[in-house]
């Protein structure tokens, strides 16, 4: 009986090595592959007339948890440029995480379009061999947009203190219309 118990016993511990093992080497294998498929993406994308800017792109945002702040970090694979848009590029492999509709990917891309201010953002399929240009329903904070009142103000406070009647007149029409730019991109 001690005999079959000891067997047993040994048996599970070589089954559980064995297990590890084959883990490991598959995760390794996939990691590997990630690499590669990450590589050959950059290839693709200046293929399709994309330019390189920046390989792994390190962002970061700060939450708010109980009052304490804390810095997230990401990384975005690639950021590149074509038609004077800068892009935000992430890249899959697989035959399922490919997609927009994958919740992780999604939420990933989402979190890089709440830490970013790009022109837009880029999933690249590396198992199809596609890129698909994101585009969130939700508008977002840019402090782009704060330049046409801000410089109307500074305009219209320059127009008070001249003392030539027309220059004033332009000067108010000009900030009047820099503040309207202004509000008008926020809507």
């Amino acid at each position: 009986m001690e005999y079959l118990v000891t067997i047993f016993l040994l048996g599970f511990i070589v089954a559980l090595f064995l297990y590890n093992w084959y883990r490991k080497r598959n995760r390794q294998k996939r990691i590997a592959r990630g690499i590669q498929l990450e590589n050959d993406a950059a290839y693709f994308l200046k293929k399709k007339g994309f330019v390189i800017i920046h390989k792994h792109f390190p962002l970061q945002y700060t939450l708010e948890i109980d009052a304490k702040k804390q810095v997230i970090k990401l990384e975005a694979d690639y950021i590149v440029s074509k038609h004077n848009r800068t892009l935000l590029v992430e890249v899959k492999s697989g035959e399922h995480t490919a997609h927009i509709l994958y919740a992780p990917t999604r939420r990933q891309l989402l979190e890089y379009y709440c830490a970013s201010e790009f022109d837009g953002y880029l999933l690249v399929d590396m198992h199809h061999k596609t890129i698909t240009e994101i585009e969130f329903p939700f508008k977002k904070k840019s402090k782009k947009n704060q330049g046409g009142v801000i410089g109307g103000l500074i305009v219209l406070g320059g127009a008070v203190c001249i003392d030539e009647l027309y220059i004033r007149v332009l000067l108010l029409v000009f900030a009047c219309v820099l503040v309207y730019i202004g509000i008008r991109k926020k809507t």
